[in-house]
């Protein structure tokens, strides 16, 4: 881990590292430890290391097909930018300024564009899992056929 002193502030400097560079196009990092002094500096560098790469840890989650661990990072992710995941429908109804303050939160990348793993855990565009609903009728002749497999007699209908 480098630590360098840019103007008044010290900053960390590392490189990103191989397993993360699907989500990071960086080839290093920079990040400000709003520090003065050299001793500080160096007791907040591995603080802020661990905290970008949890973020980096989060997005690679969120990059699967599985709904259910989509969903998880997303959250995390959400989590880690200092926001609570909250669905689109909700994210609407927010105050202006919080609204705000989360479409300030997502990233850019290097061509402009907003980062999309970002911006759908921040502004809740990842969908919880949805078990389909069952009709009662399909519910019931579920229930009935796990009752004939398991040896038990169904008299008659079964009732609603």
């Amino acid at each position: 881990m480098t630590i360098v002193k840019r103007g008044n502030n010290y900053h960390l400097r590392k490189r990103v590292p191989r397993r993360y560079q699907d989500v990071d196009e960086r080839k290093s990092v920079w990040v400000s430890l709003h520090m003065d002094s050299l001793s500080v500096a160096q007791q907040k560098a591995h603080a802020a290391w661990q905290h970008i790469v949890e973020g980096w840890e989060a997005r690679l989650a969120g990059d699967t097909s599985d709904a259910e661990k989509r969903f998880e990072a997303a959250k995390n992710l959400a989590a880690v930018r200092g926001f609570r995941y909250l669905p689109v429908d909700c994210v609407a109804e927010l105050p202006q300024d919080d609204l705000l303050a989360r479409v300030g939160a997502v990233k850019e990348r290097k061509d402009g564009r907003p980062d999309m793993r970002d911006a759908n855990a921040i502004m809740g565009g990842v969908s919880a899992l949805v078990l389909p609903r069952f009709s009662s009728g399909l519910f019931r002749a579920i229930f009935a056929m796990k009752e004939i497999k398991n040896g038990n007699e169904i008299h008659g209908r079964v009732s609603p």
